[in-house]
């Protein structure tokens, strides 16, 4: 009798315990949740415009979409597991690791460069200049940096045309 009366309250949750079989198809329908949201994320990545380029707190390749392997010249097999200061060109390299460490110690979504120039490496050693965004990213190898790069070179070069133009049109006003 006292078992009974013990059991009265936890007979109801008993019942409601889902079969083993209603656990897997559980599972199965999580498992096929979590690999349709991966593919959609890893096509997302694959198809920005702009290079996608995550690092560790060490600075080492994670991540190389297709739009950083046509940036850069690179094959992604190329840089994964390298360091990032191979796409830096060498006038910044040994600044690079500190500023590295100062977004670890501050990590926010933040355009990076602003107020200066900012030029990549291409494989071939020839620069060009760039926009950066960065953004923390928390993975299973613990906190990494997902970096946006934008080759702005097109835009560099109106903006040097528009300049030329200025500067003849001014030299034109003063000989009138």
């Amino acid at each position: 009798m006292v078992t009974v009366v013990a059991l009265a309250p936890v007979i109801p949750q008993a019942l409601a315990l889902r079969s083993p079989k209603q656990l897997e198809e559980e599972v199965e329908k999580r498992t096929r949740e979590l690999e349709f949201a991966r593919r959609h994320a890893n096509l997302v990545i694959e198809t920005a415009p702009a290079g996608m380029i995550m690092i560790d707190k060490d600075g080492l390749v994670l991540l190389f979409n297709a739009a950083a392997e046509a940036m850069c010249g690179y094959d992604r097999s190329e840089l994964l597991g390298q360091p990032i200061e191979r796409l830096i060109p060498e006038r910044f390299r040994r600044e690079h690791p500190e500023h590295r460490q100062g977004f670890f110690a501050d990590p926010k979504a933040r355009r990076m460069g602003s107020g200066r120039d900012l030029s990549g490496l291409r494989k071939d050693g020839s620069e060009f200049p760039i926009e950066i965004g960065l953004n923390p990213v928390k993975t299973e190898k613990g906190l990494c940096v997902l970096s946006a790069i934008v080759d702005i070179t097109d835009r560099k070069q109106a903006e040097c045309r528009v300049q030329d133009a200025n500067e003849r049109l001014m030299r034109s006003n003063a000989e009138l």
